[in-house]
């Protein structure tokens, strides 16, 4: 992204504010974000990180509401947020058969659902000049240089380690994640409602439990898909909730 936008001469910001908001973006939304999942997946499997990464809409519901006060929520909404919590209790209770083995990748994953919530609402509001793509490259860039320095410090980064066959994942990620995911989310979020552009989180779930048994044998337990019903139900409740907005409320 970098290249294409120096090739093209694409515009970069110019403030020194600007560069700060790229900065705390990518340090909440890719360094911390990317790194608690990446650590999630490192302690359980991709299925059950994915189905906690599916309660992104829920938390952004509850900054929203009670941290921000945007808006509050009607009774269906309020139902939403407790069965939201529901599934989650029932993923880590009876997601697998061995509980104490999974909860730090469960509690990483919420992590870097929090960060990733964190950092949606932070960008949302505030603008920043010049191409989207060039605003991508240099927070990939400010979060590549944290976590080669982290990988580095910490005795992961090795080079011997990398082979083809673990590069090809990174490719892709490269190309349908950062290039194209990223930048779209990043767009959506300044013209739709936040609530509305995370709903993505929605079929994650789901196809992360089929392509981990299709591809990686990871077993489907009756708590996995009870949890994820009960949470992609919930987010869904919330999502129809019609909000109530402060200002109406107080005329």
């Amino acid at each position: 992204m970098l290249i294409i936008s120096l090739i093209f001469k694409m515009k970069f910001p110019k403030k020194l504010s600007e560069w700060k908001i790229l900065a705390n973006t990518s340090l909440l939304m890719i360094f911390f974000a990317v790194g608690f999942i990446a650590l999630g997946n490192k302690y359980a499997d991709s299925g059950m990180v994915t189905i906690i990464q599916a309660t992104v809409p829920i938390i952004m519901v509850i900054i929203e509401c009670f941290i921000l006060k945007n808006y509050k929520l009607s009774s269906k909404g309020i139902i939403g947020l407790i069965g939201g919590f529901i599934g989650i209790i029932i993923i880590v209770l009876f997601g697998t058969e061995s509980i104490s083995a999974d909860i730090k990748g469960i509690i990483f994953a919420f992590l870097g659902s929090l960060s990733f919530t964190v950092g949606s609402l932070y960008t949302k509001n505030r603008y920043v000049e010049g191409s989207a793509i060039a605003q991508t490259a240099a927070e990939g860039l400010f979060a590549s240089a944290l976590f080669f320095i982290v990988g580095k410090l910490s005795g992961d980064f090795v080079l011997t380690n990398i082979t083809l066959k673990s590069m090809i994942p990174v490719f892709y990620l490269a190309i349908m994640d950062s290039l194209i995911g990223f930048i779209s989310y990043n767009y959506l979020m300044k013209i739709w409602k936040s609530s509305k552009v995370s709903t993505y989180a929605y079929v994650n779930p789901v196809v992360a439990l089929i392509l981990g048994t299709l591809i990686l044998r990871e077993p489907i337990t009756i708590g996995k898909v009870a949890g994820m019903i009960i949470i992609i139900g919930s987010v869904i409740l919330i999502q129809k909730d019609k909000e109530i907005k402060l200002e109406e409320e107080n005329a």
